[in-house]
């Protein structure tokens, strides 16, 4: 539940800022008011990114990875939620 909060409030700061296509589809024209497609949306993201970590991520580094490594070792396509 913390991922899901931490995607939660990013994603509430940057409904502005997401790529058109997801804003036509997720119908997120309003940046205060309570949105479930945003909920839906850092949802998905959380247990995506939670998903790259657990097996991507750790199965290709040792104990002593560093959490960059981790972290650049996610998908480019992940990235593009936001534009």
């Amino acid at each position: 539940t913390g991922l899901l909060a931490v995607f939660h409030a990013w994603g509430s700061k940057k409904k502005n800022k997401l790529s058109p296509i997801l804003s036509e589809v997720f119908n997120i024209d309003t940046v205060g008011s309570y949105n479930e497609c945003l909920d839906a949306l850092s949802a998905f993201n959380a247990s995506y990114f939670l998903k790259v970590l657990c097996k991507d991520g750790f199965n290709k580094y040792h104990r002593g990875a560093l959490a960059s490594d981790i972290m650049n070792s996610i998908p480019h396509h992940f990235y593009n939620i936001y534009s």
